[in-house]
């Protein structure tokens, strides 16, 4: 969970998430799918130790496994172990480097670790390869606020409330208009800046 802004009171941070997607440099195995989904599911089941324990297998099958690398660096976090679960960061983004969801998870990690401009960075990526990804406008928007950025925060929010609106995601819609109301008190949601795009949900990662 990321650390409250101090400026911005009694509102919320965001609830960070991890998104999961389903690129990887080369096929796995199905061996190595096999002990993958074992650790997805044993992850689901708050079993970090034996999830890390299915991931480790699928990538010693398969060493070129992105999407292994990026979930049990999420097991790493859930057990408090930030450096392995940004060196599995960094590893899944130097085997897909279009993956957005690896940029993500790490400017996730970088926002809970408070390296703000390091989580800026990573969003900014991550935006520019889904411009869809309503979850990394709301977390680079948490971060340009809590560096003092209050225009680009607003901006941010206001196109994070935009894109939930549109991928029908009222609670993200909700969370981010509360946030909204604490920058703008008189601001009307019924009359938020119109997009000039067509956003479709994001297919590969849960908000």
């Amino acid at each position: 969970m990321v650390a409250a802004t101090p400026a911005m009171g009694d509102v919320p941070a965001p609830s960070i998430e991890v998104a999961s997607s389903t690129s990887s440099a080369d096929a796995p195995s199905e061996a190595a799918q096999s002990h993958y989904q074992a650790g997805l599911t044993l992850a689901h089941r708050g079993s970090f130790v034996r999830a890390i324990a299915e991931f480790d297998e699928a990538i010693r099958l398969a060493p070129n496994f992105s999407q292994a690398f990026q979930d049990r660096g999420s097991s790493h976090l859930a057990l408090g172990n930030a450096v392995a679960a940004m060196g599995d960061y960094n590893r899944a983004i130097r085997l897909t480097p279009d993956d957005s969801n690896a940029y993500y998870n790490r400017g996730n990690l970088n926002l809970q670790l408070e390296r703000y401009s390091r989580a800026i960075v990573d969003y900014d990526r991550a935006i520019s390869l889904n411009e869809a990804d309503a979850a990394a406008w709301q977390n680079r928007a948490l971060a340009h606020a809590t560096t003092g950025d209050l225009e680009r925060a607003v901006d941010g929010f206001q196109q994070a409330a935009r894109l939930y609106q549109l991928q029908n995601n009222q609670d993200g819609y909700r969370q981010v208009l509360k946030i909204l109301e604490y920058f703008q008190p008189d601001l009307d949601s019924d009359n938020l800046p119109a997009t000039d795009r067509t956003a479709e949900p994001p297919t590969d990662q849960p908000q």
